[in-house]
């Protein structure tokens, strides 16, 4: 009895002492209209040949002087995508090195993230 009560304390110590991955990744952050967006890595798994199946996150939470009606909502979780490290794409669309327009805002840095460059 003492023998599997050393080795489950042995055990609790090991795993307490282990380095938990990070479930979110921060990567982006922009202010827009009052309206404070960040965005994080939620998670990736590598489907090799320089490719990463990905999900995001996106936090929203409002500034109480700029938009006093709003309410922040839950954290949206993307849909997988892929990115591929080699060809520079995130399902199949060139992303740029700068963001340009709108639209592309944040994706160079989750591309970033992902393929860690």
């Amino acid at each position: 009895m003492k023998h599997s009560a050393i080795a489950s304390i042995a055990t609790a110590i090991t795993l307490a002492s282990m380095p938990t991955q990070a479930q979110s990744q921060f990567v982006y952050e922009n202010t827009r209209m009052g309206i404070d967006n960040k965005i994080y890595v939620y998670k990736k798994v590598n489907i090799g040949s320089g490719r990463w199946r990905f999900k995001t996150k996106s936090v929203f939470k409002c500034g109480a002087a700029a938009l006093p009606d709003c309410k922040a909502g839950k954290p949206y979780i993307s849909d997988w995508r892929i990115a591929d490290c080699f060809n520079s794409t995130i399902d199949g669309k060139r992303v740029p090195a700068v963001a340009r327009y709108g639209y592309e805002r944040g994706e160079p840095e989750v591309f970033k993230a992902v393929c860690r460059l």
